[in-house]
């Protein structure tokens, strides 16, 4: 709107200016583009050959200007971020499928609590967390971002977290009551 209230008024507040002739080899034969001034209702061709205003967003649009005139030119080395060595379509379709298999075998695990359900809760949940926490440390700690070292220290707490958590939902399975009864048993619990 600013714009167009501009053009109304782009003779009457700017005047003519040395725009016109740095635009008029490119819309010669463009007169079709006009507005009405306030006092009359005829129409004046903007760009016509002494009728172009200097706006500043004209000006700043049509003037030339050198972009790529700092840019280094020296040679780059590429760097291989992280190394693919294999397809991760394969393991992409493990992760869904586990995530999906994770909706109905939550609810199993507490509807039906036994050993053999238990196991799988524990093993397919720690899978599944191991995946996203890896893919975290991978991500964030880029060893281009915090370093080689902070890297690899990033992605071997993603395995002892990973080791520790699986070792103790296990031994939880195997020498207590198991996932599946202690939710039970939680939501029993009366305050």
């Amino acid at each position: 709107m600013a714009l167009s209230i501009a053009l109304r008024h782009v003779n009457i507040l700017q005047g003519h200016s040395s725009l016109t002739k740095c635009l008029s080899p490119f819309y010669k034969n463009l007169t079709s583009l006009s507005v009405s001034t306030p006092t009359s209702n005829r129409n004046i061709p903007i760009l016509y050959s002494n009728n172009l205003s200097t706006l500043p967003a004209v000006r700043f649009l049509t003037t030339p200007t050198k972009i790529l005139s700092t840019v280094n030119t020296s040679s780059t080395t590429l760097l291989n971020v992280r190394s693919m060595s294999h397809d991760h379509r394969g393991l992409w379709k493990i992760e869904k499928g586990i995530s999906v298999l994770l909706l109905g075998l939550l609810p199993a695990c507490v509807a039906f609590p036994n050993e053999i359900v238990d196991n799988l809760v524990a093993i397919l949940t720690v899978a599944h967390l191991h995946w996203g926490m890896e893919s975290i440390a991978q991500d964030y700690a880029r060893p281009l971002v915090v370093g080689p070292i902070i890297s690899k220290v990033a992605l071997y707490t993603v395995y002892v977290l990973t080791v520790t958590t699986l070792g103790g939902l296990l031994f939880f399975n195997y020498t207590d009551i198991g996932i599946g009864k202690f939710v039970r048993a939680f939501w029993s619990l009366k305050g």
